[in-house]
């Protein structure tokens, strides 16, 4: 169990969920960077994938990106927004 697999998620404000179903990274990422740009900052999107690939492509893209990757828990991402410059 990774570090932040180890983070309680229901600990966790949540406040937008963004079910992306089975959405290859491609998809994913686009739909994942439209709903954050709709959000403030600070706040947190529950991401649920079964995409395989996010497990590596999700923390990837955050630390590209500057926002945090949360916690992970099974198929649900955990990512809070970058606070703009």
């Amino acid at each position: 169990m990774s570090k932040l697999e180890a983070i309680q998620s229901d600990a966790i404000r949540v406040d937008e969920v963004l079910d992306g179903g089975p959405s290859g990274c491609g998809e994913l990422l686009m739909l994942l960077h439209s709903r954050l740009r709709q959000l403030p900052a600070s706040h947190v999107i529950e991401v649920i994938t079964y995409d395989l690939g996010a497990k590596e492509d999700l923390p990837a893209w955050c630390r590209l990106t500057g926002h945090s990757l949360l916690a992970v828990h099974d198929q649900h991402y955990f990512i809070r927004k970058r606070n703009e410059p």
